[in-house]
């Protein structure tokens, strides 16, 4: 079994990426980087403005008295054992987790497109590889999910901290696939990309430079513990959006926490940006929801270990 080590890290951490599937009579599967989802007329008026409900009604039917809209994404998650155990943020694959429960909504939209069934599906790139992955398990209480990622063995894994937080100062280092790290910079990249994003092969929808890890460094600047979200580490390590799921990493490699928010602020010209304040989901809140899994994970400071 190989313990997580610092050259191992393009192995460890993955680019999570929601899609869907779709069979065909004598034709292999065929997956979509995106997927579908319904959502009530409320939560439909409550989600978009109205220029966007517009362009959705417009572009999208109504499924069973409820509108259809894309959903998915793309994010991040780390190994947490050798055998394919990954945490990522509920967040993550919410969307995921939301449409595998419209069983009805995708056999309706299989009929109407007269293939033999759709359905959706999550991918996890390690290595640059393309993996199926299932969620396993997703907490009732934080942000958190645990994904079970197939075809893995013997593969570098990381160490989880169990304390409740950590000192001011403390050197940390964010992990992950923030979206922006993807921008096309020239129109023949923005062209490249769409195109990538059309394929219906999973092995073509990213460059070779998309799914290199993102590390940015900084300090811890404050724990603390907050109703609803548990123990928060607030630092100044950069956390984009696409780094949600991420490790947050001492020098050592122990992982403190997920990298789940970003404060942003509107701009005067519409424009969001980040303010500097980042913040990760310490891993001491999580220790209850893991050790209700069959995951062997390594967990350092024991003598700190929350009570049962």
């Amino acid at each position: 079994r190989v313990l997580f080590r610092s050259d191992s890290l393009q192995q460890a951490v993955g680019l999570v990426q929601i899609a869907m599937a779709m069979e065909m009579p004598n034709d292999p599967i065929k997956h979509m980087r995106f997927l579908w989802k319904t959502v009530s007329a409320e939560e439909f008026k409550r989600t978009y403005d109205e220029e966007k409900q517009e362009e959705l009604e417009e572009g999208y039917p109504t499924i069973l008295g409820d509108q259809l809209v894309p959903g998915g994404g793309a994010g991040t998650c780390f190994l947490v054992s050798a055998d394919g155990f990954a945490i990522t943020n509920l967040h993550v694959v919410d969307d995921y987790l939301t449409a595998k429960k419209q069983r009805n909504v995708y056999s309706e939209i299989a009929d109407r497109l007269k293939v033999d069934a759709l359905f959706p599906k999550l991918f996890v790139y390690l290595d640059g590889i393309p993996r199926s992955a299932e969620v396993v398990y997703n907490s009732n209480e934080y942000d958190f999910a645990l994904l079970k990622i197939d075809s893995i063995s013997d593969y570098p894994y990381f160490q989880l901290s169990s304390t409740e937080g950590a000192p001011r100062k403390t050197k940390v280092t964010a992990l992950g696939f923030p979206a922006s790290s993807r921008d096309s910079f020239t129109f023949e990249e923005w062209q490249q990309d769409n195109k990538n994003k059309q394929s219906l092969d999973p092995r073509n929808w990213f460059k070779d430079s998309d799914l290199e890890y993102v590390a940015t460094s900084g300090e811890i600047s404050k724990s603390s513990e907050r109703d609803g979200h548990g123990w928060v580490l607030q630092h100044t390590a950069t956390v984009d959006q696409g780094s949600s799921g991420g490790p947050l990493v001492t020098n050592e490699g122990i992982v403190l926490g997920i990298n789940s928010w970003q404060r942003t602020r509107i701009r005067a010209d519409g424009g969001i940006e980040g303010v500097g304040l980042n913040l990760s989901l310490s891993m001491h809140s999580l220790f209850r929801d893991i050790r209700k899994n069959p995951v062997d994970v390594k967990w350092v400071d024991i003598l700190s270990e929350p009570s049962n």
